[in-house]
């Protein structure tokens, strides 16, 4: 519904000159709704030794990607309209936050 109402009445869908803040920042808290659960339902399943699941790691390492760049996502549009530099700055914040993410995924993975 967010989709539609978004490309339809807000933005265009293939915007050449950035990408959808608007979009991601939804898609973002979204996520971090469901890493909240996630860790809701390990609470209330009095998880012994949450680290040894790599569920636990690869729904960290998003948690942390999510909260790093929601609001990244949020005013990158404006920041682009304004400040080109500072997205730019921005933007390498948001690169460090993917590669923890591949970090975390890595541990899963490994482990």
């Amino acid at each position: 519904l967010f989709l539609i109402i978004n490309f339809s009445f807000i933005e265009t869908f293939s915007n050449p000159d950035h990408i959808s803040g608007d979009l991601f920042a939804a898609e973002a808290f979204i996520l971090l709704i469901y890493c909240l659960l996630y860790y809701l339902s390990q609470l209330k399943d009095e998880a012994e030794q949450i680290t040894r699941d790599k569920d636990f790691w690869v729904v960290t390492g998003l948690s942390i990607y999510v909260v790093t760049n929601f609001f990244i996502f949020l005013f990158y549009v404006p920041m682009i309209t304004e400040n080109p530099r500072l997205a730019n700055n921005m933007w390498d914040i948001h690169d460090l936050a993917y590669l923890i993410l591949c970090l975390f995924i890595a541990k899963a993975f490994s482990g």
